[in-house]
């Protein structure tokens, strides 16, 4: 029986989550649901979908939490998550010794770090390497995974697709916390995520435009790539049933090079 999506699935679509890119790296290769015509991949829903419910829960038991991102579309989504589960935002750079240098004024003893992109937040995937705090990342097609321990597959570049990830993996924390016994009791609205500026753009249509064949959250021209495979997501199963428990569950995430030398022995490949 097919596992009902945490949103419809109509709505992951709408965000433009399972857009990839037309890069593709071997460690991602595993995420990416189907290619399209045009070289664009598109990632798999049901695992994005089961990958959050795994973060949510791996990151509720985490006392400790900083939440990284370099990119300006996700400032707005990482300050109020941070806000809703008591966690540490760093918008912008990431000072080096942050986690290596109990004498840096900004000296913190994270248990977990989260990044939005680790290409782009290279800086914290450096220093939890060095200060062995595992490392949640999301990661799109295009991204290397050597030092992630827990990958959350899904579209880094788009704003929507942002807010909607920070939104679900709150709401999933809070749950999983026992501050809320039911999805209902989440008040933080989605639009908070957003930011004002951009959430005002989403109302007033001003990017309606791009969804029928102009610029993806994804990059690139769009088309008919936001729908790719909307008839089987929407309708909340796959034509590989079973791809949800059996390339989305706890698996062990691959790591390699420093990472996976220096934290060799930790057993923080868990997930």
């Amino acid at each position: 029986m097919p596992v009902r999506f945490l949103i419809p699935g109509d709505k992951y679509l709408g965000a433009g989550v399972h857009i990839g890119t037309l890069e593709k790296t071997g460690q991602m290769e595993r995420f990416i649901f189907r290619v399209c015509p045009d070289g664009l991949a598109v990632l798999d829903l049901h695992v994005v979908d089961n990958r959050i419910r795994v973060v949510g829960e791996f990151l509720a038991n985490q006392k400790k939490m900083v939440v990284v991102s370099r990119k300006s579309v996700a400032h707005a989504a990482i300050r109020k998550f941070a806000e809703i589960v008591g966690a540490k935002a760093v918008c912008g750079r990431f000072m080096p010794g942050m986690l290596t240098n109990p004498g840096y004024k900004d000296f913190y003893e994270a248990d977990v770090i989260f990044v939005v992109d680790p290409m782009a937040d290279y800086q914290a995937v450096e220093e939890s390497v060095r200060a062995r705090v595992p490392l949640v990342a999301i990661c799109n097609t295009y991204n290397e995974t050597n030092n992630v321990d827990l990958i959350l597959p899904a579209n880094n570049k788009g704003h929507r697709s942002i807010a909607v990830l920070f939104w679900l993996l709150a709401r999933e924390i809070q749950k999983e916390r026992g501050t809320i016994k039911t999805y209902r009791e989440f008040k933080p609205d989605i639009k908070d995520f957003y930011g004002k500026e951009r959430y005002d753009q989403y109302r007033e249509g001003r990017e309606a435009g791009r969804e029928g064949g102009r610029e993806s959250e994804g990059g690139g021209r769009l088309g008919g790539r936001e729908s790719a495979g909307r008839g089987r997501f929407a309708a909340g199963r796959g034509g590989r049933g079973g791809w949800s428990s059996r390339r989305g569950g706890r698996d062990r995430d691959r790591r390699g090079g420093r990472g996976g030398n220096r934290r060799g022995g930790r057993g923080r490949n868990r997930y």
